[in-house]
């Protein structure tokens, strides 16, 4: 049996060939190394991490696999070096003092007591009280990131270390090596931009511990949501704008394509969302199927809108056939020679839109005998243009069944005559006074919205892609 007498005080080790025996009597394994000088005991801390290591975002849970290891110099576990240098064994953890300590941010904090967790790989005692323990460990740490920039985001996932028991007076913390990552790292779906290491202390509850700190900067992989979300999203928007080419009375083909293209925007934002937790703040995906909805929502509107616009056509057709009606018997009426009076059309033409009733009573002898609508004294432009309102108020005064009866006599009496060239030019001058057809208005919007809502995308794209 040999004697150890370090520090004037006799500590018992057994010797047996390759292994020790301690003595329990006389060494303590619940009190720490150097308890009875009043220095600390410092532990030198080696991690490294398996190459792959896996992030739920859905649990804000980094699954990582770690190597540690202590070292720390225990001098009551001396021996002779004659016959061996170091002791290898892991069983002898249940007889020695080891520090009690924890890692933050998992779901099991007592992570080397637990063998679910943690397995003792290497225990080695050397015979200066060297004492070096190695644990494989499986961490699932909770990372809780900022999901504002999703899928865009840069994250910073931290990792502590600290005493659970001892304060920094008897117990310190201190890297080893600062290399704990290797070349080729990987999380899924982010890739590492760097890590860093520090030493420090946190204040618990009136006691001050030991900490290290280990914190990875990674950026999250936005190609898979590229191809998955964006791109998909895009098209989706771009389909809606199909409508813009189908005729305005092919409702069920338009608003089926209007309706579809929601539905299948929502649900691929939908199920974007199911892969990150329930946040009360905006993401930047959720701007993105904002603008891409209200893009199809747009088009929907502008349907409703020119739908209401093309339905103007059916109610004002029968007042402009009977515009077209009277220009055309006034054509035939119209004389020959319409080169005279121009110095007075202005004047008359001011008058016959200001006060078409006026100009009516004035020239009842001229344009309107009784129930005859037209005579053959037109002369000038202005008189065509004058006959056709004086004609639609004598139409509000006579019943329609009468307006009919009389129009289609005079259509008929007067449909033996034909129509000059200078007769023609008049009846086309006027027809540009005219303004478009409801309809032609309803295409004419389409039309532009074919370029508009393009451009307008296109714009929120810039915008969107630029604050990212």
């Amino acid at each position: 049996m040999t004697t150890i007498q370090p520090n004037d005080e006799q500590y018992s080790v057994e010797l047996l060939n390759d292994s020790i025996r301690i003595n329990s009597n006389v060494y303590h394994k619940w009190t720490r190394p150097f308890w009875n000088t009043g220095n600390s005991v410092n532990i030198s801390v080696n991690m490294k991490m398996d190459p792959i290591a896996n992030y739920k975002d859905i649990e804000s849970v980094l699954e990582i696999q770690t190597l540690y290891e202590f070292h720390w110099l225990d001098i009551r576990l001396k021996f002779s070096c004659e016959k061996a240098q170091e002791i290898v064994g892991t069983h002898y953890l249940a007889d020695i003092w080891k520090p009690n300590l924890r890692v933050s941010r998992i779901d099991d904090i007592d992570v080397f007591g637990s063998s679910s967790l943690s397995k003792l790989t290497f225990l080695r005692i050397g015979c200066d009280g060297q004492v070096l323990i190695r644990y494989r460990s499986n961490l699932n740490l909770i990372c809780v990131m900022n999901y504002q920039s999703y899928p865009f985001d840069n994250q910073t996932c931290s990792i502590y270390l600290i005493s659970s028991d001892l304060s920094v007076e008897h117990l310190k913390l201190e890297w080893n090596d600062s290399q704990i990552i290797e070349d080729g790292f990987r999380i899924t779906g982010h890739s590492l931009q760097g890590y860093s290491i520090s030493e420090h202390t946190e204040r618990i509850q009136g006691e001050t511990f030991s900490m290290l700190t280990v914190e990875l900067k990674v950026k999250r992989q936005f190609i898979h949501h590229l191809l998955t979300l964006f791109l998909p999203s895009m098209l989706i928007v771009a389909t809606s704008w199909i409508s813009f080419w189908i005729d305005i009375t092919s409702i069920p083909s338009r608003t089926s394509i209007g309706v579809t293209t929601i539905l299948a925007l929502v649900t691929v934002s939908k199920e974007a969302k199911q892969d990150i937790p329930k946040v009360s703040y905006v993401k930047a995906i959720d701007l993105w199927f904002a603008g891409c909805i209200l893009s199809i929502f747009c088009t929907l509107i502008e349907y409703v809108f020119v739908c209401f616009v093309h339905r103007e056509e059916r109610n004002k057709l029968k007042f402009r056939k009977q515009i077209k009606r009277s220009l055309s018997v006034a054509s035939f009426l119209l004389p020959m020679d319409n080169n005279n009076n121009n110095n007075n059309d202005k004047q008359d033409r001011l008058n016959i839109h200001q006060q078409p009733h006026q100009y009516q009573r004035q020239n009842s002898g001229q344009f309107a005998n009784g129930n005859n609508l037209l005579t053959p004294t037109i002369k000038t432009h202005v008189d065509l243009v004058m006959l056709v309102q004086v004609h639609l108020l004598q139409q509000q005064q006579i019943p329609n069944n009468q307006q009919n009866r009389q129009f289609e006599q005079q259509m008929n009496n007067e449909s033996s005559r034909a129509a000059t060239p200078s007769q023609m030019n008049n009846f086309d001058s006027l027809s540009m006074i005219l303004k478009d057809t409801p309809q032609e208005v309803a295409e004419s919007i389409d039309r532009k919205c074919r370029l508009l809502f393009p451009l307008a995308f296109a714009l929120f794209n810039l915008i969107y892609w630029s604050y990212l």
